[in-house]
This record gives structure tokens, C-alpha cells and sequence, in this order.
């Protein structure tokens, strides 16, 4: 049995409890405050133990990532589904929860964008976006499906929504100043974008 001072290592899945000892950190001090020792500490097993999983930091940091990602996918896929069976119900339930999600995490909804934790080096980060992305499309076929967005591509009409909130997100939880709207104000905002979004800015079909 491997201790840490008097701490007997006692945890029955060693992965998550350095994933959840990390997040802390991560929330506690920002990238630069975790360290494997420190996931030892306050998982409360040998120094050692954490290196069973994670050979380096980073592969400690791309798990927290993709953990982000399913954290995520679990917060917006359940406020869809408390919203009801009508469609743009579900579009604005899923915008606030997303908006929620990155405001409320903002050192884990930074880490999930990270470009230095790069897919084809981590494709489990990959793999938890895309299935985090698949809520929206879905949202929005559904829409599509009952007359109240055009039949497009659902694929790009997602990225647009997601473009629009991840903007406002990291305006919000960078605290970036913008003399054009309050970026404080973080679920009147999504309600105005999503206006938009739904309506369209020109009164005339554009050619592109």
C-alpha cells in the first residue's frame, strides 16, 4: 500500500482522483499552480502514484481538458432535455447553460481552448469536444426538422452559435472591456445574440 506521510493510498480509480485533486488546482491557482506533487498531496497519496497515469503535466492537463469538455456536454445536454419538446426552447436553454458552464469555470473553460494541448496529440480531448458539439446540431436539426431554421448545414449552423457564445464567454470571464454592449451582462447578452442568430441581420437574401 503506497502512503503519502501518514495517508494510507487508498483510492479505487487513481485517475479521476488526480483529475479532480488537478481541477481544484486549477481552480484554486490558475496552470502554473498544478503540479503532479500537488495532485498527490491533495489526493492524498505518494508522490509517486500520479505518474502511474500521467508521465508529464501536460498529459495531466489534457485530461482535466477532456474532462472539461464532458462536464460540458453533460450541463448543456441536461438543460435541453429540462426544456421541454419545442425547439427553440431547447436552442435558448442550451446557449444559457454553455454560457453558464464557461462563467462559472473559467480556468477549465480556458484550459478546453488551450491550443498548446493540440488534438492529434490528445485525440481524448478531440473525441469529448466533438461529442460535446453533437448537443447543438442536434438541437438545431431538431429545429430545422419543425420549420424554424432554415434547412442548412446544421454542422455550420452550430459552429456559428458556438463562434457567437464562445466570444461572449471569453469577453465575459476575461473580463475584456468593449465599449459596444455591457460584457458583464452574460445571459442578456445570449438572449440578444441569439436573437439575432434566429433572425438574421439582413432584410433581403445577401449573395455570398
Amino acid at each position: 500500500m503506497a502512503k503519502s506521510g501518514n495517508r494510507p493510498y487508498h483510492h479505487g480509480d487513481l485517475h479521476n482522483a488526480c483529475v479532480e485533486a488537478a481541477l481544484d488546482l486549477l481552480k484554486e491557482n490558475g496552470i502554473e499552480g498544478v503540479t503532479l506533487r500537488g495532485v498527490a498531496e491533495k489526493a492524498g497519496v505518494s508522490r509517486t502514484a500520479p505518474y502511474r497515469h500521467f508521465a508529464t503535466k501536460r498529459d495531466l492537463l489534457a485530461a482535466c481538458a477532456a474532462h472539461g469538455f464532458r462536464m460540458l456536454e453533460h450541463e448543456v445536454a441536461s438543460a435541453v432535455a429540462s426544456a421541454g419538446e419545442a425547439p427553440v426552447a431547447q436552442l435558448f436553454a442550451g446557449s444559457h447553460a454553455y454560457a453558464r458552464f464557461g462563467a462559472a469555470q473559467p480556468h477549465i473553460y480556458r484550459l478546453m481552448f488551450n491550443g498548446d494541448l493540440a488534438d492529434s496529440e490528445y485525440p481524448e480531448i478531440r473525441a469529448a469536444g466533438l461529442a460535446a458539439f453533437r448537443v447543438p446540431i442536434a438541437f438545431l436539426e431538431a429545429a430545422q426538422n419543425a420549420g424554424i431554421v432554415r434547412n442548412t448545414d446544421s454542422r455550420m449552423q452550430a459552429f456559428a452559435l458556438w463562434s457567437a457564445l464562445h466570444g461572449l464567454v471569453t469577453l465575459h470571464i476575461d473580463s475584456r472591456p468593449t465599449q459596444i454592449v455591457d460584457a458583464t451582462d452574460l445571459q442578456a447578452n445570449v438572449k440578444g445574440i441569439l436573437g439575432i442568430l434566429l433572425t438574421g441581420i439582413a432584410v433581403a437574401p445577401v449573395a455570398l
